[in-house]
């Protein structure tokens, strides 16, 4: 984004690094940040298996309105959540579409019905497991309310077969079906149904997800504190984009205006 001032555009771009790297920082980079925090040299950090711990502030320009990935296509909106929720699929480095909360995909010789079969075992951040019923209630309400929903999928339906099987029905064929609900902005974040069941259209109440980092405070103009969830269920293969084994760093993150 240009800005007038070279100031606040040095604050957004190392923003913007330092939030990727909390989705997706490896071995190396942990031991490195948590040294800043601990008083420890890398070298102490990976000789000591399995230590955790350490915190990471991020000055951030501006504070997001909502943390509802659904409804927003703001970019601090977008910065945050994509540490707390995840979709059915989402985008590696090439761009392509690979699954991420779906263990697979197929799609019909009619390019109507797209079936997602789920990841079993993966958790909220609240401890309940992540079934089809809410796939299929944050997917309709996606559809419903984002940008990408009104404007590409109308008369769209996700329908649960079984607890682990969902499908996507179209009313027309959609070529860009994946890669809309792997685009990260307005993101179609999987939450737990009865987050959806209390929600209005303006936003959930409830910010609760399956991602590497969980909500633990947001005061509003202040700063939002997320912290590493320790039940989080990273896919196996190696990382890859937004995709393949998120690798968490011990630590806190708190994004402050």
């Amino acid at each position: 984004m240009m800005r007038k001032h070279t100031k606040p555009a040095l604050m957004m771009i190392l923003a913007f690094l330092l939030l990727a790297g909390c989705a997706s920082g490896g071995e190396g980079q942990q031991s490195t940040q948590a040294s800043s925090t601990t008083g420890e040299t890398p070298a102490q950090q990976t000789s000591a298996e399995g230590k955790t711990g350490g915190a990471l502030n991020i000055g951030y320009p501006t504070q997001p309105v909502t943390l509802d990935a659904h409804v927003s296509s703001n970019t601090a909106v977008k910065d945050i959540s994509r540490e707390i929720y995840e979709q059915l699929v989402t985008l590696d480095k090439n761009a392509q579409v690979i699954p991420l909360l779906a263990e697979s995909y197929e799609i019909s010789d009619d390019k109507l019905s797209y079936t997602f079969h789920l990841r079993q075992g993966v958790k909220f951040h609240n401890g309940k497991e992540l079934h089809a019923e809410d796939v299929v209630a944050s997917l309709n309400r996606w559809i419903k309310l984002s940008s990408h929903g009104k404007a590409n999928f109308v008369g769209a339906e996700a329908k649960e077969t079984d607890p682990y099987t969902v499908v996507l029905q179209l009313k027309t064929p959609f070529l860009l079906t994946l890669q809309l609900l792997a685009d990260p902005i307005p993101a179609a974040a999987i939450y737990p149904k009865e987050v959806v069941d209390e929600a209005d259209d303006k936003g959930i109440k409830s910010f609760i997800g399956t991602g590497p980092f969980q909500l633990e405070e947001w005061k509003q103009d202040q700063y939002i504190h997320l912290k590493k969830y320790d039940d989080y269920s990273a896919r196996a293969e190696p990382s890859d984009g937004a995709g393949g084994k998120r690798k968490r760093w011990s630590m806190t993150c708190t994004s402050a205006s």
